[in-house]
């Protein structure tokens, strides 16, 4: 038995195609069948074709996604000290920051609120970015072998991962204003590379979407 829309050869007892997700309509006359089994064997058809090159597509992007996830998102700079992180270090790079906070002032309750916020935003985004990669892998081996195309797990963890290290360094700006330290307003700054990936996942979530939509899939 083949599948009437790629022309994939699937077993008997299956109920929807693997490759395109059609449902298999088992009512198909023989003679339809011989038919799209010379077109299988003839070559794959546009439909199947046209999903390989997407899926192929949304591999790619899982896949930037994951080396973006290991480049600077977050700069920090107090004078004497600064540096570039990513979230992967951000949690040693977070208390290096509330310490630095605290030579503002101890007594301004905006630093203090500052320096518990970050606490609890850097143990959070680190979770956030394991998830995310582990997720961003799957969805690429998903779509580069077929199997699951355009999971959108990983693209929804990088987007809030990303999403969240901007809160940080609002949060951040918005403390350091209040507390009239106004000089230091650039303290911490979101980096290019924060931003390509907040926008990249996006896309990737809209193209997942899509290309669910066009080719008939379900998540």
């Amino acid at each position: 038995m083949f599948c009437a829309k790629c022309g994939k050869e699937l077993p008997e007892e299956v109920r929807f195609c693997p490759v395109c997700g059609v449902i298999v309509d088992k009512s198909v006359s023989s003679a339809r069948k011989v038919l799209v089994a010379c077109d299988a064997v003839a070559g794959p058809s546009a439909g199947a074709t046209e999903m390989k090159r997407a899926r192929q597509l949304a591999g790619v992007m899982d896949v930037a996604l994951i080396v973006l996830m290991f480049l600077p998102w977050v700069n920090i700079d107090f004078g004497l000290w600064a540096g570039s992180f990513s979230l992967l270090d951000f949690a040693s790079a977070g208390d290096e920051v509330r310490t630095m906070l605290s030579y503002l002032g101890s007594s301004s309750q905006d630093v203090t609120s500052a320096q518990q916020g970050l606490g609890i935003f850097s143990v959070a985004i680190v979770i956030l970015w394991l998830v995310a990669v582990v997720l961003l892998a799957r969805n690429a081996y998903g779509n580069f072998g077929g199997k699951k195309p355009f999971g959108i797990g990983g693209a929804w963890g990088a987007c809030s991962s990303s999403a969240a290290a901007l809160v940080i360094c609002l949060l951040v700006y918005g403390a350091v204003s209040q507390s009239g330290y106004g000089m230091l307003s650039g303290v911490m700054t979101a980096s290019p590379w924060l931003w390509i990936t907040l926008v990249l996942s996006i896309t990737l979530l809209v193209y997942a979407g899509y290309q669910c939509a066009r080719f008939e899939l379900k998540r």
